[in-house]
């Protein structure tokens, strides 16, 4: 558990299934809490997936373990999908847990070096790369909250000598002893002959996690690099696609697979790799693009973007009545008083938000004549995939600001009231 004061929780929140790896960090914990090493609110947190029959009867005991320890409780009942019974239970616990922490919180979870293991093997046999076999991070952080994993380093049978020391009553969970899972088979039929044959078989694959780390950190190092050579806008998630082409293959993928993890996206399949001399000699009028997993890598006007493939599905309704915050299903318009600027003012009109519906012209301020919005939108380099979503502002059924820019005539003058628009684009 070092480490813990240094990370100052706001509130400890630990991750408590009743199982043998929970119940001694549950146990640890409170020591330090009674050493008085600890001074924060602690809470144990239990979810409930509903999958054995006594998943009620471990809820109940995990509630009357916490009230022992003299800790809040808190459970949370998950529906897990039937596809991937293992990844369905893991991906709804961590939902739950993400759902309900708060910036400031460390999270604890129990996982144990025989966990590590059996972790970069189950990577190892899906093919994973550098990131991948590093395995489980001892602390990572998410929105403010810490994850930390204080107990990569103890073996499962210490924990048993430990659980037997304290008395400690682990629950049992059936589905352990199931082979039909993939973690249980290596468990019970792979690791232990491993072992036999290579004495310390955690601290020997261990060194080899701490390996795929470095090598991943230095990945993650050339990357950032990389996209400053290529003009990374976070802005509109892009970056200038002459400078990225002229990289080796190898490092446009590494660009591609470290930029889309820092979005939370999965990286891209080795399959897009094949992929990308096709994509970037493509012609521009082709409007060449790359898909998976619910994103797209596309092009436009010699920049790459990185595109949420729902961007091109949203309904668009046909009109908003504008307020001071107008919610839009790509953001949100916010209208703010202000006095000789801004869009001039007029709160007895009819205000509308809309959005192109094709054919509109109109003259933006300081122009000399009108444009059809089409080409306006072209002129400013907005992608085409955007354009639909951008909202327009109609005064009595007249177009008078494009976004936050105002109409030729429609600019509030000295004396005159304003409103200031600020469109908060959806951050994807």
């Amino acid at each position: 558990m070092v480490g813990l004061k240094h990370l100052a929780p706001r509130r400890l929140v630990i991750a408590v299934s009743g199982g043998l790896d929970s119940q001694v960090l549950l146990h640890l914990t409170w020591r330090l809490v009674s050493s008085g090493c600890l001074y924060c609110p602690v809470e144990v947190w239990h979810v409930n997936h509903g999958l054995q029959a006594g998943a009620s009867t471990w809820q109940a005991q995990v509630a009357r373990l916490a009230a022992g320890y003299g800790f809040v409780y808190r459970a949370f009942r998950v529906a897990v999908s039937t596809a991937n019974v293992e990844a369905g239970a893991r991906d709804a616990r961590y939902a739950a847990f993400s759902a309900h922490a708060k910036s400031g919180d460390v999270l604890l979870l129990g996982q144990h070096a025989d966990d590590q293991s059996e972790t970069l093997m189950l990577r190892l046999m899906r093919g994973s790369g550098p990131t991948g076999l590093a395995a489980m991070a001892e602390v990572r952080t998410s929105d403010g909250v810490y994850w930390v994993r204080p107990m990569l380093h103890i073996e499962r049978r210490q924990l048993e000598e430990y659980a037997c020391q304290w008395q400690l009553e682990p629950i049992e969970d059936p589905s352990n002893a199931l082979e039909v899972y993939d973690r249980n088979y290596l468990r019970h039929q792979i690791m232990p002959r491993l072992a036999q044959r290579w004495p310390s078989l955690n601290a020997r694959l261990r060194r080899s996690i701490e390996a795929c780390d470095e090598a991943s950190s230095l990945l993650q190092e050339l990357a950032e690099l990389d996209m400053r050579q290529c003009d990374w806008l976070a802005s509109d998630l892009s970056l200038a696609l002459p400078a990225w082409a002229a990289l080796s293959q190898s490092r446009q993928f590494n660009v591609l697979r470290c930029w889309f993890l820092a979005r939370g996206a999965l990286p891209p399949p080795v399959s897009v790799k094949a992929k990308l001399s096709q994509f970037v000699e493509a012609a521009d009028d082709r409007q060449p693009q790359l898909s998976w997993e619910g994103w797209q890598l596309r092009r436009y006007r010699q920049r790459l973007y990185f595109v949420p493939e729902w961007l091109g599905n949203i309904s668009l309704p046909q009109s908003r009545v504008l307020q001071t915050r107008t919610l839009l299903p790509y953001g949100e318009l916010i209208v703010s008083d202000v006095k000789g600027c801004g869009v001039r003012a007029d709160p007895q009109a009819c205000w509308e938000v809309r959005f192109r519906q094709g054919g509109e012209s109109w003259q933006p301020a300081g122009a000399a004549h009108k444009v059809s919005l089409k080409h306006y939108l072209q002129g400013r380099g907005i992608p085409p995939w955007e354009r639909a979503l951008i909202p327009l502002l109609y005064c009595d059924n007249e177009l008078v600001a494009v976004a936050t820019h105002p109409a030729q005539g429609w600019v509030a003058q000295a004396d005159e009231c304003g409103w200031w628009l600020t469109w908060q684009r959806e951050h994807t």
